[in-house]
């Protein structure tokens, strides 16, 4: 039961809190709030932060952390939306962006330098 208590007293305790606030505030402001809409409407918008979360959560417990994968997120980016507005068909820019995410994450990598 101690352990309990400090566990709710330190800043996860704190955190938990304020989403227990945050969920009871929007139910109380909108019915729609765990509607099914909803909830699909939220994934749409969060999946790119979602993806990159979970990357950096298997890379922190990995014990390597690494904080580029997001940098390497927009630099694929940026070279996507560049090729595409050159001309360069959208496929042929997706794969360049996608290779240049692959040759960033390899040059961060150990074994290759």
């Amino acid at each position: 039961m101690t352990a309990a208590l400090a566990r709710l007293r330190s800043w996860e305790g704190l955190l938990l809190a304020i989403l227990i606030v945050t969920v009871a505030l929007n139910l109380a402001n909108s019915p729609y709030y765990l509607g099914v809409e909803n909830i699909v409407n939220l994934f749409q918008l969060e999946i790119e932060k979602i993806i990159v979360a979970l990357t950096m959560t298997l890379i922190i417990i990995n014990g390597e952390i690494d904080l580029s994968v997001a940098s390497v997120m927009g630099l694929s980016a940026c070279v996507m939306a560049w090729l595409f507005k050159m001309g360069v068909a959208l496929p042929l820019a997706l794969l360049a962006a996608l290779g240049s995410g692959v040759l960033a994450g390899l040059s961060g990598c150990r074994r290759w330098r």
